[in-house]
């Protein structure tokens, strides 16, 4: 998870999108410059890994994308499959809503007027601990800040590499 956070941060720093041993970051075919003007939506990107904006027909977005793709392979990772795992974008955000709470404009500003947006059933935000018991604390609060709907309020590729879930990680030989 350490080796895809720093992938991710470098092309972020590099001001590339991925979207989607040593791990090698692939896929780069899907790649949006984020200095684009306007980053386009595409449904190129695999369904269990989308973020909910791109779900919701957001035409703009930023780094958040990938954050949410590296948040779903980290609960796969832990899981040994997809933790979100719908078989059309529509059941995709149901999925996501039922686990993470149905967003409204007070916890993602804007929501409401994403193209996809419509009225959806209100769930409350389930008990992550409960979803990943095998998980300590700490990758519990980083996978949570990597899933979270609004991507305004994601953490960030370098805040994840500075997270306390890897301290105890030889960082060394990355």
């Amino acid at each position: 998870m350490y080796q895809l956070c720093k992938g991710v941060d470098h092309c972020h720093s590099c001001a590339v999108l991925h979207r989607k041993g040593i791990l090698k970051v692939g896929g780069l075919g899907l790649w949006r410059g984020l200095n684009s003007p306007v980053m386009n939506n595409t449904d190129e990107i695999g369904l269990f890994y989308r973020a909910p904006e791109t779900l919701l027909g957001a035409i703009e977005y930023s780094n958040g994308v990938d954050i949410w793709s590296v948040g779903c392979i980290f609960a796969e990772m832990v899981r040994g499959y997809p933790f979100f795992h719908g078989d059309t974008e529509l059941m995709q955000l149901i999925l996501i809503f039922r686990v993470l709470g149905t967003p409204n404009e007070e916890t993602w500003h804007g929501v409401s007027e994403l193209e996809g947006w419509h009225e959806y059933p209100q769930w409350n935000p389930g008990n992550m601990d409960a979803f990943f018991p095998s998980l300590d604390p700490t990758g519990i609060d980083l996978l949570s800040k990597m899933l979270v709907c609004d991507p305004a309020k994601r953490v960030s590729a370098k805040e994840a590499l500075n997270h306390p879930y890897f301290d105890n990680l030889d960082k060394s030989q990355f």
